[in-house]
């Protein structure tokens, strides 16, 4: 008989009313943190750091289904390679956190995932990993920051100007982000400044793609690469016979990228 297993991944810097609960896609739910999970053994296994913040944490995403055991596969996984059911939850929790932070910009994150098997009203924790580290590009930094500065230029960008300052922004963003992973960073009265920056440039290039209809198609197959790489193009012609359409500033998010990509798919 398969047993429920719960799955807690307990949210920092959350704020929120102590009754508070909302659910997304996939079941899965951001609700307050059951009084079990702060007194859970297996988090001695944690780090301090890693165990205070999940005691402190008055928030969660929990994801239930059924299994028998933990490393079930999922059944309504499609991939060429099997996939466990818990896999599946922990990627939908995080997509759950990505949305939280597309809606509105914040440091709201997790870390610490817990596996629990449910035996009675009682949830017996069989596993405790942490959220996986950032990984470091293997290619050239200098040449993935002119690439990823590019990319956002065009992808936002209505005109040269724009396309400039977004090339900019991104390539300081960029600049900074590499200091901090490679331990060169010192204190800058301006890293703040540069976070807000990246932060409204991404979130505001996943806006442009996940409401757009074709733009999505395209990220999702694999066309994405060659679509990033070949949109300079048609832009850069349009800038210089300054055709550019002009896009009304009470339309939603990214309508103009959404325009110009639009365009770009149906002539390829």
């Amino acid at each position: 008989m398969n047993a429920r297993l719960p799955h807690g991944r307990p949210l920092q810097d959350v704020a929120l009313d102590a009754d508070a609960r909302f659910e997304f896609a996939g079941g899965i739910l951001l609700t307050a943190t059951p009084a079990w999970v702060a007194k859970e053994k297996m988090l001695d296994s944690l780090s301090e750091w890693d165990r205070k913040a999940v005691q402190e944490s008055p928030f969660c995403l929990i994801a239930t289904y059924e299994a028998a055991a933990l490393g079930d596969p999922d059944p309504a996984w499609a991939g060429s390679e099997p996939k466990s059911i818990q896999d599946t939850k922990y990627e939908l929790c995080v997509l759950a956190n990505l949305a939280l932070w597309l809606r509105r910009a914040s440091p709201a994150h997790f870390v610490v995932v817990l596996h629990a098997r449910q035996f009675g009203d009682t949830p017996i924790t069989q596993r405790v990993s942490r959220h996986s580290p950032l990984l470091c590009h293997p290619e050239d930094a200098q040449e993935i920051t002119f690439r990823l500065s590019q990319r956002i230029a065009f992808l936002r960008a209505e005109n040269s100007t724009q396309a400039k300052q977004f090339f900019a922004l991104a390539k300081k963003g960029y600049g900074f982000r590499s200091k901090i992973v490679h331990g060169r960073w010192k204190d800058d009265p301006e890293s703040t400044t540069r976070m807000a920056e990246v932060e409204e440039l991404v979130r505001r290039s996943f806006g442009c793609i996940l409401t757009g209809a074709a733009l999505r198609d395209t990220f999702s197959g694999k066309g994405r690469e060659a679509y990033l790489d070949e949109l300079s193009f048609p832009l850069l012609s349009r800038w210089s016979s300054g055709n550019l359409r002009r896009h009304g500033r009470g339309r939603a998010e990214g309508s103009s990228c959404r325009t110009i990509a639009r365009r770009h798919l149906r002539r390829r």
